[in-house]
């Protein structure tokens, strides 16, 4: 006799995940030998919902503090927030790199946009959106008396594009040879 696949909840006690079963099938009034495969089926449309929102939460909850980064800078309270910036040599090369590196890599992550034909084939369009609006923050600085336009910190930047391009691309295929996609 074959047994019936039940779902795990690895965090729950099996007291726990009987409740749960039973809550679910009081509220959706599903016969009870089917509420394994329909829990089952819940549990997976769940993980996948999860699977898409969570890069997407990630990459939202990072420009905010990418963005909180960029109005501390122009008010001109930057050395006062990261005064070890300046003691790095290099250090604001280093921070343009890390920051838009991983940028560029939750947003290339989350959001895998169609490719338009006018693109070259090596720049993803999140890359390219991440190019313009970086591109035009670098030259803004140049009219906030706090800030330098500084042409090295845009090459940072663009490198910091592609560094996190490269690593999206590569975790997105691993995962999709992980899950078969």
């Amino acid at each position: 006799m074959r047994r019936p696949i039940r779902p795990e909840f690895p965090l729950l006690s099996p007291a726990s995940e009987e409740r749960i079963r039973d809550h679910l099938a009081a509220i959706v009034k599903i016969p009870r030998r089917l509420q394994n495969s329909a829990t089952r089926q819940a549990g997976h449309a769940i993980a996948s919902a999860v699977k898409r929102v969570a890069p997407i939460l990630a990459a939202l909850i990072f420009a905010t503090f990418f963005v909180s980064i960029i109005v501390i800078a122009n008010s001109g309270d930057g050395p006062n927030w990261w005064p070890f910036i300046e003691r790095l040599p290099m250090g604001d090369k280093i921070g343009h790199l890390g920051l838009v590196g991983a940028l560029s890599l939750l947003f290339n992550f989350a959001f895998r946009l169609r490719q338009p034909g006018w693109l070259p084939c090596v720049v993803t369009p999140v890359s390219f959106i991440l190019l313009v609006l970086l591109t035009s923050e670098e030259l803004s600085q140049a009219f906030i008396p706090s800030r330098t336009c500084d042409p090295f910190d845009w090459l940072a930047d663009l490198l910091g594009i592609a560094c996190g391009q490269w690593f999206a691309t590569r975790l997105g295929k691993s995962r999709n040879l992980a899950t078969g996609d």
